[in-house]
């Protein structure tokens, strides 16, 4: 079982799905790391400032949440980069905000996502795994507006059912524990 990371004071307080106006395809705002530089770095190529945003934060002060928020707001797709770990809070963050989140990695890693025995990650997540990151915006405008939407919505759900609360991430991490002992005794 893979356990989501959260932040120590995660609490967040959206309960419905977020209505907004999504004229971003693909967007991603964060700190570019001296150690996980391998395919962060090359998200600055993919910024055309019109429907594909790439926003770097300085590494010494906190990030502009609000503009952060609503970037995943208007975005359809969040760049979701592996990095110093398989997670980060930005897949949950995503998931939130009805952003699909787009799995990145130039590694050969074995990605396994929070929770993956209950839920199939593949109806709201892209695994862009080892793939060239020139590509990735023709293979997103490939996807239509209504499938967009449908994943959009499932990637809500999800984060409300299994992600909305702390008591929510136990709660779903004991039943998976408990079906795993029921099916072993």
């Amino acid at each position: 079982m893979t356990f989501p990371l959260f932040h120590s004071d995660y609490a967040p307080n959206q309960t419905r799905f977020p209505q907004s106006q999504r004229t971003i395809l693909l967007s991603f705002k964060g700190k570019s790391y001296d150690d996980v530089q391998h395919h962060r770095t090359f998200f600055r190529h993919l910024h055309n400032n019109h429907d594909i945003i790439i926003k770097y934060t300085d590494n010494t002060t906190n990030p502009d949440q609000t503009e952060y928020i609503q970037l995943l707001l208007q975005s359809d797709f969040c760049l979701v980069p592996t990095g110093r770990r398989l997670s980060s809070y930005r897949f949950l963050e995503t998931l939130q905000y009805a952003c699909i989140p787009v799995i990145t990695s130039n590694e050969n890693e074995t990605l396994l996502l929070p929770f993956s025995e209950l839920i199939d990650w593949p109806t709201c997540a892209i695994m862009y795994i080892n793939q060239p990151l020139t590509l990735l915006p023709r293979h997103l405008r490939q996807i239509d507006q209504f499938q967009r939407q449908i994943m959009q919505r499932t990637c809500f759900n999800i984060w409300f059912e299994y992600f909305s609360s702390i008591e929510t991430i136990v709660l779903t991490a004991l039943d998976i524990l408990n079906q795993r002992f029921s099916l072993h005794s």
